[in-house]
């Protein structure tokens, strides 16, 4: 942006300012734009986040297109992948496992002798691994797992 200073510096250097000096109009105008450049940053910084999150959701639907929809593999795992298939209910957590790449949320199912198949979510990271009782709906923001 062409400034001297970081923003962070700008920001403490203002918040250590007596604050007499925020009552005259340049203190003021000034403390605003340190304020709207500091939710500009929060703001690109967000957006960045949400797009990681969508190349890798990308990234994890492109390996999925390069074998066929139903009973293809995920990478060396080797189980029936459905693309757009929820499976609802039946889930052995309460709350999922988030942050998990879609390797990972069938390894996590693999090691546990109950389950039996997971739903993830790609957008967010977030695995639902199922035990019995699940039924298929569909669902194009998800991709489930059958690994017995």
């Amino acid at each position: 942006m062409g400034h001297k200073y970081s923003l962070l510096t700008l920001a403490v250097c203002l918040a250590m300012a007596p604050l007499h000096l925020a009552a005259d109009g340049f203190s003021r105008g000034f403390a605003e734009s340190i304020n709207q450049a500091l939710q500009e940053r929060r703001q690109r910084e967000f957006e960045r986040e949400l797009l990681e999150r969508r190349l890798e959701h990308e990234r994890e639907m492109l390996l999925l297109q390069q074998s066929p929809p139903t009973g293809s593999s995920v990478g060396a795992v080797g189980f029936p992948v459905f693309p757009e298939i929820d499976f609802m209910g039946g889930d052995i957590t309460e709350s999922g496992i988030r942050g998990v790449s879609l390797a990972t949320c069938v390894q996590i199912c693999a090691d546990n002798g109950l389950c039996q198949a997971v739903t993830w979510v790609p957008e967010m990271s977030w695995c639902w691994p199922k035990g019995r009782g699940y039924i298929r709906q569909i669902n194009e923001d998800v991709v489930s797992v059958q690994l017995r």
